[in-house]
């Protein structure tokens, strides 16, 4: 068969990863899984796409341009809330499946609902319930939609309880032995820290571990041909961490860092090179690899966000006060909201007119930005920018108005979670990419995400399909 001779694909994401945290870690020589690859196959800069008239560089819409070679507008996914449902194009795991090859996708943004590909999905916390592909593995989803659903009033307790169902997985065949005694040392240093930033940084740490084990055992029961493992530590920790890696961009904060605050970033990019080479040990040795970021990281020093704090929806709460019954389920994901009905049947559009009648008084624009995105889902996301009011320092002193309702402080939708972000998604990304065929310490110029499926077909062994906006990367001896 055509397909026994194409070689297995490997996709590792590190959302937001840039080469300004990684040179100089290179330097000291605290990234040696990500040195070797460099030093055994092609590496660059990596550039990403965005939405014509969007302001940010989305994971939602760059990835599905990484998986698919084609722009945004090609391939259908242009709004940060939309589903697979929008996908217009064929991705990766089509054209492995149509050679007869199973694919595996954990943890990449847009792949819900999951398609019913030959192989398994584990969908990002992006999803709006807990499928996953095959239904049997949504409790894994389900671990995951959890920490979404309870990201404002996080129980570390309950978490803790959710991961002891993966203790088989954990100790099953072809796992890496020092894994448990990671998620060991995280239960106790989480049960241990006292400060609400380091225990988020731990839990998010353990994560990381918990998801490759997870994968490595997908990896082994399903032994995908073409396989992309996402993970997004190194994104939330930039963009909440950042301040204290380069503390002269922020004179905003007065406050000193713990050890643990201070080498936040860069230890989250030192944890993902320790997972790197355990994946790598647990491939084929004749894989095709590609590192992938689909965007970098870099400093906010003048934030869109208002003051020192960051707020979130509280999806029950505005349930409550705009009137919008039990029938209707409110999913967080992210800093926005999806209503959708229970039963999955179209939504009355009373529930978009009753979010959109939500005013600030101090300014009467509207609380939210509203998108009715298909008939059977409502998106919400904060409508309050620094432009709008520039004479407002804290977001939480400002005042809402609720037809029926009256006036009330706008904390009785939002909840303070923590100081704002201290780093937003740039341009340039990363890429490295090592198999049989491609040059050695090669340095790429003028790579952009929509080149990553042309090359990686291509160093496969598959046929590059013609209607591609990206290009074969000149990678290769």
């Amino acid at each position: 068969m055509a397909g026994d001779r194409v070689l297995p694909v490997m996709i590792i994401g590190i959302s937001g990863a840039t080469w300004t945290v990684i040179r100089p870690m290179l330097s000291e020589g605290a990234l040696p899984c990500i040195q070797g690859l460099m030093r055994e196959g092609a590496w660059g800069v990596l550039e990403s796409v965005k939405t014509a008239g969007d302001k940010h560089y989305r994971p939602q819409t760059a990835w599905p341009s990484v998986m698919s070679g084609k722009v945004p507008e090609r391939h259908g996914i242009t709004e940060y809330f939309h589903t697979y449902r929008d996908m217009k194009s064929a991705g990766a795991w089509d054209l492995f499946n149509q050679q007869g090859l199973s694919a595996g996708i954990y943890s990449t943004p847009v792949l819900w609902p999951p398609p019913r590909l030959n192989g398994f999905v584990i969908p990002t916390p992006h999803g709006r319930d807990d499928q996953a592909w095959p239904p049997e593995l949504s409790f894994i989803m389900s671990y995951y939609r959890h920490h979404q659903d309870s990201k404002l009033r996080t129980s570390y307790l309950a978490t803790i309880l959710k991961s002891v169902k993966f203790i088989p997985v954990v100790f099953g065949p072809g796992q890496n032995p020092r894994l448990p005694f990671r998620l060991l040392r995280s239960a106790v240093r989480l049960a241990m820290a006292r400060d609400s930033e380091t225990r988020a940084l731990i839990l998010r740490s353990a994560k990381l571990d918990l998801s490759t084990a997870i994968f490595l055992s997908l990896y082994r029961k399903y032994e995908p041909r073409f396989s992309i493992f996402t993970n997004f530590e190194v994104d939330y920790v930039s963009h909440r961490y950042w301040r204290y890696h380069e503390p002269e961009k922020f004179q905003d904060s007065s406050r000193v860092p713990s050890r643990i605050l201070k080498r936040a970033v860069k230890d989250a990019y030192a944890h993902m090179d320790r997972c790197i080479g355990i994946l790598l040990k647990r491939i084929p040795a004749e894989s095709v690899v590609a590192i992938v970021s689909e965007h970098g990281m870099a400093a906010e020093e003048r934030s869109n966000e208002i003051g020192r704090w960051q707020y979130l929806i509280n999806a029950n709460k505005v349930k409550a006060l705009a009137d919008i019954g039990d029938h209707i389920v409110a999913v967080p994901i992210a800093r926005w909201i999806a209503f959708r009905r229970r039963d999955g049947c179209p939504l009355d559009s009373s529930v978009g007119q009753s979010l959109k009648s939500i005013t600030v008084v101090e300014s009467g624009l509207p609380l939210f930005t509203t998108h009715c995105h298909t008939e059977d889902e409502v998106v919400i996301k904060l409508n309050i920018h620094r432009g709008d009011y520039a004479d407002t320092d804290d977001i939480g002193t400002l005042h809402i108005s609720v037809p029926g309702r009256g006036v009330m402080p706008i904390g009785s939708l939002l909840e303070r979670v923590g100081p704002r972000r201290s780093a937003m998604h740039a341009r340039e990304g990363v890429v490295i990419m090592k198999g049989i065929g491609i040059m050695s310490g090669f340095e790429v110029k003028g790579a952009v995400i929509t080149d990553i499926l042309p090359t990686l077909l291509a160093a496969a062994g598959l046929k590059v399909p013609s209607d591609l906006d990206g290009r074969v990367l000149d990678v290769f001896a």
